[in-house]
């Protein structure tokens, strides 16, 4: 039986139809869930800064609902957020002020009820947070009393997580936790302000030294997920040029932290791969087969969406198919993946954690192949 190999093209040959030009503006559409999407299917849109030789965010840049309500606005500097970013609600009104510095936030960060009255203001030092200021609706201080703290961190509609604990005497106290989907999955514990440790809840119980609730949880979702661009199926490079180095991989750029198989937090250090993204294309593309019968007969083509999961040690532990035109692409992607060797694994303050990596695979039919790319097995 002969096989047909499709090799996925390499990332450096993409780059030759990137503008010259070193700063341009951009307009970028997200769906609902922050997925860039075209633009009939937009509820939000981003214009910004983008540079072209680093393929980043630089500059300033407004993201608005599709009706132009301004939403949220800041600058970044070579892809890196940088001084004073201003978040608003749906009627355009201020919800959220803060401040970044070297892409980390900083200094005070305030937010405010839809009546104009502040809530709450957070100080950022280094890797700590803490709760300095603390008010009902009215304007009235309870930061004095024991008071519960609530906090949604990540509130798209596919993966919505909570930050709920109780501040005493002005001090983190008892249990800070992580909810997600009504359950809590992990606490960090508290006596008078001082950390002690943490308990991971989903599967067995487990207990860790590090912090789970960090600084980067309380930076809205949306801009975390503009920043990693996660792409919709339908798009192609066609539809955002200044994007086309994404085409067809973008696996390092999406990877994020994990706590059993919910995402937590974004990771201080990205999985990378022996050999880097080169490597990855070229063990992909050798083990990427596909019978010429299969070829002929296959009318579903397009894009294989995965997840790998990557343990603390490197190791891949689990790969998944999440969406796909046809089942037998799926089978062919999945075989493919298994080629892939060890990875160095993801940093979070200092160690090693657990991440999954999101990326694609395009399968295009062809009509005429080198008589190179078929083979006997």
């Amino acid at each position: 039986m002969k096989f047909l190999r499709l090799s996925l093209i390499p990332l450096l040959l993409y780059s030759t139809i990137i503008a010259k030009s070193e700063n341009i503006t951009v307009k970028i559409y997200f769906d609902k869930n922050w997925m860039v999407c075209d633009k009939d299917r937009a509820l939000f849109y981003r214009q910004a800064g983008w540079d072209t030789i680093k393929n980043c965010y630089d500059g300033k840049f407004t993201d608005f609902l599709i009706s132009e309500v301004k939403i949220s606005e800041g600058q970044y500097e070579k892809g890196r957020k940088k001084g004073a970013f201003n978040f608003y609600n749906e009627t355009g009104l201020l919800e959220t002020k803060a401040f970044f510095k070297e892409d980390k936030p900083d200094s005070t960060w305030s937010w405010f009820f839809p009546n104009g009255k502040l809530h709450f203001q957070i100080i950022f030092n280094n890797d700590l947070f803490e709760i300095t200021t603390l008010n009902d609706e009215s304007g009235k201080s309870i930061i004095e009393n024991t008071s519960e703290f609530f906090f949604p961190f990540q509130n798209d509609s596919i993966n919505k997580m909570d930050i709920k604990g109780t501040i005493k005497g002005k001090k983190k106290d008892g249990n800070w936790s992580i909810i997600f989907k009504g359950n809590i999955i992990s606490n960090d514990i508290y006596r008078e302000g001082k950390y002690l440790k943490s308990t991971l809840l989903n599967g067995t119980p487990t207990t860790s030294k590090t912090k789970i609730i960090n600084n980067q949880m309380f930076i809205p979702y949306s801009i975390y997920v503009c920043e990693k661009l996660i792409l919709k199926q339908t798009i192609t490079d066609a539809d955002y040029p200044f994007l086309s180095f994404r085409f067809p991989w973008q696996p390092i750029d999406a990877a994020v932290g994990l706590i059993g198989d919910s995402l937590l937090f974004q990771i201080d250090k990205k999985p990378m791969y022996v050999g880097g993204m080169e490597a990855i294309n070229q063990t992909i593309g050798r083990n990427t087969n596909i019978t010429s019968e299969a070829v002929q007969s296959e009318k579903n083509w397009g894009w294989v969406y995965y997840d790998i999961i990557i343990d603390e040690k490197g190791f891949i532990v689990d790969k998944r198919i999440t969406k796909s035109p046809d089942n037998l692409l799926n089978d062919i992607a999945l075989s493919s993946l298994n080629s892939l060797g060890q990875f160095r694994p993801a940093f979070h303050n200092g160690h090693p954690v657990k991440s999954k990596i999101s990326s694609r695979i395009q399968f295009v039919k062809r009509t005429t192949f080198p008589s190179r790319a078929f083979g006997n097995h």
